[in-house]
């Protein structure tokens, strides 16, 4: 496979996802190579092809990497711990990065540290996914929490897990260990459902029937509900 190719079919799936929740990407959405190559010669690295690809075609959509997260622009992208860090949780103190030693490959796993901003205690470095393609999938998905109209949330318990396991498909994605572990995730076409271990459901769909199905099929409290 070219390095051009590299991250291609992963690209077509999630730009499928994107113009469906939200609008397509237009060629005004990407950053110029540039800023990759101008970063790659700043750290003396070079950026895997899926996140370069990612900049060039979405790095300008911070409607979708930057409403609950934050993905770093090339210029702020920082080695920490013998990690390129291009993620931050959106209080900074929980940062993804991809190990030095795993540049090499195209396209290498990322981990989340969860003690970055810990003031002196150790790294916590725990692989998170197991590709930087897979990774950026995953977390416009879990931003989509944050940027749909139609959403809620809850606490659960193991009743109401049984009845998001029943209805709703476990998407093939890891098990995340960041904001507990195991965060899951699960939904359709048109919801979205992520589980904080047995303690607390995040729910986004794409438009209002779909968030009333929702509704009708789970026995939880909303903490929180998207009401017309």
């Amino acid at each position: 496979m070219r390095e051009d190719e590299i991250g291609h079919h992963w690209w077509v799936s999630v730009k499928q996802w994107i113009a469906d929740w939200y609008r397509p990407s237009g060629v005004e959405d990407g950053l110029p190579i540039m800023d990759c190559t101008q970063a790659e010669s700043r750290l003396g690295i070079v950026l895997p092809q899926p996140l370069k690809e990612w900049y060039t075609t979405a790095g300008r959509r911070t409607d979708i990497h930057c409403v609950q997260n934050r993905l770093l622009s090339p210029s702020q992208l920082e080695i920490h711990d013998n990690h390129v860090i291009f993620y931050l949780e959106n209080q900074s103190v929980v940062a993804w990065g991809i190990a030095l030693n795993d540049l090499g490959s195209p396209d290498p796993p990322v981990s989340v540290d969860l003690g970055y901003a810990s003031h002196g205690r150790a790294h916590q470095w725990v692989e998170e996914n197991r590709t930087v393609s897979e990774f950026l999938f995953q977390m416009v998905l879990h931003e989509a929490l944050f940027a749909s109209t139609f959403s809620g949330n809850a606490p659960i318990d193991q009743e109401s897990i049984g009845e998001i396991e029943q209805h709703y498909t476990h998407l093939r994605f890891p098990d995340w260990h960041w904001p507990v572990h195991p965060t899951r995730f699960f939904g359709d076409r048109e919801t979205l459902l992520v589980v904080n271990g047995a303690e607390w459901l995040w729910v986004a769909a794409r438009n209002q029937y779909a968030l009333m199905k929702v509704v009708a099929r789970l026995s939880v409290k909303w903490a929180y509900l998207w009401e017309p």
